[in-house]
């Protein structure tokens, strides 16, 4: 009975009174019970939405021109534009690199943009130049944010390496890009990762976490950031950049020590601060989606649990990617962590084209469909997830960066969110299913579509699949894509062992509204797949090049069942 009533206390605070009085009778009764029973609240968000803060300054907006520039109006213009669209907890990250911005006393910006002066480097006029002006962004979001009614969480990229790598040098002589340069690091070069410790060049420019110094310095910002916001949550986000050590320096053990220490001393200073403020105060990690990759991050599941996380993000780092490892992660947490599964606004790479302006090649995206993305959340939450959240979700829309975009701009889908959560609008969809080249990160070793396919060496690709409410009842459809026209070349698929038969019409049975990517007709081959063949878990693909070409790129495979 009494836990029946803790809950009941909860579940009114989160859902009916999230934003108006932080500290009403609602939340102090829900605490003082979770304090008497020595149990912690269980996350019962729906979705978390993270905002990466450069798009307000990087893309184009309906609420705002062409200026780039950070403004208070523009900050809260893009907590706005999410009001109603069924999100319940809106994420800011509040930094460069390792440059915060706010009015921060461990790296003050004036000390800061005076040091950059002294280097001959640049002071960025939309960030630093505005945080020198005044500009409290944070402030301003945390504001906005409950004024909309979202519950406002800062997610801190504990090691990021925008715009500091750009040449790759080791250590590096000049800054190609020097936005996120601080003096911190660039005095002591000896306490990076290093040529010998990580595999890519941003990872052996990254900070070395087993250096007591370079935690000290992560932490000191972000006790900072808690007790000088009034905010619900704090995520630690250990997947920009997920380069935390040098590997040959450290064991398995230290470095998973390592990170649950940080994450026991967030979990104390948010505490602390929940005391102060007379509510609940919840800890986000943001982390591999793939276990074969916690290793090398540092990631121990029971140790973040036992340092009294709250929830589990997973992350494909970039890309939606139905084949993270929820299932496997969702058995190995206690009850009392909510786990979510992380979406984007992209689930392929595609070849290679010119920029809008055409001054340089870049690779082309694959924009996640709105029937993509629900096939994702109905998989994920039939394999335990509570929750979802979602990721650089703004970049369907233009960028000022010709590099960003290189198909036909659009608005991402915000109206989404109350669909994606709602099990019994789910159940009932169509799905449509994609596995596709994306980059290794997190590196994961035998992830599929990787390297070419060549003649007369078959390729097995696995992917779960769930059925819908009674179950699949017509025919679908196998496609995959290359790079470059397929001409001539024969190709066989088998599913789960049978052979399918090849289908002539190669296009979507459910159009994409996105052209990025799309490629032309003589770039896919298809196969009709009998609705008594996908089995409910793993399917088994495999796809042969019988002849008419030695090797083909396949960067994208979907199977659509109506």
């Amino acid at each position: 009975m009494f836990k029946r009533i803790r809950a009941f206390f909860l579940t009114l605070t989160l859902n009916h009174f999230p934003m108006k009085i932080p500290s009403s009778l609602f939340f102090a009764a829900a605490l003082t019970l979770c304090a008497f029973a020595g149990e912690r609240p269980r996350a019962a968000f729906k979705v978390l939405f993270s905002n990466d803060t450069t798009n307000i300054t990087t893309c184009k907006a309906p609420w705002k021109d062409d200026r780039r520039e950070m403004t208070e109006d523009y900050i809260r213009a893009s907590v706005d534009e999410l009001k109603g669209s069924g999100i319940d907890v809106h994420m800011l990250q509040p930094g460069m690199g390792w440059v915060p911005w706010w009015p921060s006393k461990i790296l003050p910006m004036e000390q800061h943009t005076a040091w950059k002066k002294s280097q001959g480097l640049n002071v960025d006029g939309w960030y630093e130049a505005q945080v020198l002006n005044g500009l409290d962004l944070v402030a301003a979001f945390v504001d906005e944010c409950r004024k909309a009614g979202q519950h406002p969480f800062l997610s801190f990229r504990m090691n990021d390496q925008h715009h500091i790598y750009g040449k790759e040098k080791l250590p590096p002589e000049e800054f190609e890009q020097q936005a996120g340069i601080y003096q911190f690091y660039k005095e002591n070069p000896q306490w990076r990762i290093g040529a010998d410790g990580a595999a890519w060049g941003a990872g052996r420019l990254s900070m070395d976490f087993a250096v007591p110094e370079v935690r000290n310095y992560r932490l000191m910002q972000i006790k900072e950031l808690i007790e000088n916001y009034d905010i619900d949550g704090f995520e630690l986000d250990f997947m920009r950049h997920s380069d935390f050590f040098n590997q040959n320096r450290t064991t398995l053990e230290q470095r998973e020590d390592i990170l649950a220490s940080m994450v026991k001393e967030t979990r104390d200073a948010l505490d602390a601060k929940g005391k102060k403020v007379g509510r609940y105060l919840y800890l986000s990690t943001r982390i591999p989606g793939y276990v074969e990759d916690f290793g090398r991050v540092g990631i121990n599941l029971k140790k973040f649990a036992d340092a009294n996380v709250d929830i589990i993000n997973l992350s494909g780092y970039f890309f939606t990617d139905i084949r993270m490892d929820v299932a496997q992660v969702r058995a190995q947490l206690p009850e009392r962590v909510a786990l979510y599964e992380e979406l984007h606004h992209t689930n392929a790479i595609g070849p290679q084209i010119k920029t809008n302006q055409g001054r340089s090649l870049v690779w082309s995206d694959r924009r996640a469909t709105a029937l993509q993305q629900a096939t994702a959340a109905y998989l994920a939450r039939k394999r335990g997830a509570d929750g979802l959240s979602v990721f650089n979700l703004h970049y369907y829309r233009e960028s000022h960066n010709p590099a960003d975009l290189v198909c036909t701009p659009s608005e991402p889908p915000f109206t989404l969110f109350n669909s994606l959560t709602d099990m019994s609008w789910l159940e009932k969809q169509p799905q449509h299913y994609v596995v596709a080249f994306v980059w290794n990160i997190p590196h994961v070793k035998d992830r599929p579509l990787q390297k070419p396919i060549k003649k007369g060496e078959p390729t097995a690709i696995t992917l779960d699949m769930t059925p819908p409410k009674g179950g699949w009842q017509k025919e679908g459809k196998l496609r995959i894509q290359s790079r470059e026209s397929l001409g001539q070349s024969k190709w066989r698929a088998r599913l789960n062992g049978q052979e399918l038969t090849p289908a002539k019409d190669t296009t979507d049975l459910y159009p994409n509204p996105y052209d990025g990517a799309l490629g032309q007709p003589e770039d896919y081959r298809a196969w009709t797949i009998p609705a008594t063949l996908p089995q409910d878990g793993q399917n088994k693909v495999d796809l042969y090049l019988e002849d008419g070409a030695t090797e083909a790129f396949i960067f994208y495979m979907d199977i659509e069942m109506p």
